[in-house]
């Protein structure tokens, strides 16, 4: 019975603290997400699951703008931290919805 007992300690011992870091890690996105537009001026962002990002901003199906950096999701935030901003660092609201996440209020479907 003892040995049972050690055996459970030691196993709980090894599996908690794998627990408790992977409760703390802050949430990542994957894939394509896009605004809506019927007049092909849009937003897109590209995240990876490693934590950065690709922003390209079209005019007319035109690719007028695009920036990079990283992003942390935490507590119903998203940070953005651009590569090549002075303004590098923003924090806008977060939400995840089902085929679509909301940043600061607008829609990002996922493609």
């Amino acid at each position: 019975m003892k040995r049972k007992n050690l055996f459970c300690f030691l196993v709980s011992l090894l599996l908690v603290p794998g627990l408790l870091c992977s409760c703390a890690q802050s949430k990542t996105l994957s894939g394509v997400y896009e605004t809506y537009s019927e007049t092909g001026s849009y937003v897109s962002f590209e995240f990876t699951q490693e934590g950065s990002f690709v922003c390209k901003t079209f005019m007319l199906d035109v690719k007028v703008k695009q920036e990079s950096g990283s992003y942390e999701i935490e507590k119903g935030k998203i940070t953005l931290t651009y590569d090549d901003r002075q303004d590098g660092i923003v924090t806008f609201p977060f939400e995840e919805k089902e085929g679509y996440i909301l940043i600061n209020g607008s829609e990002y479907y996922k493609k």
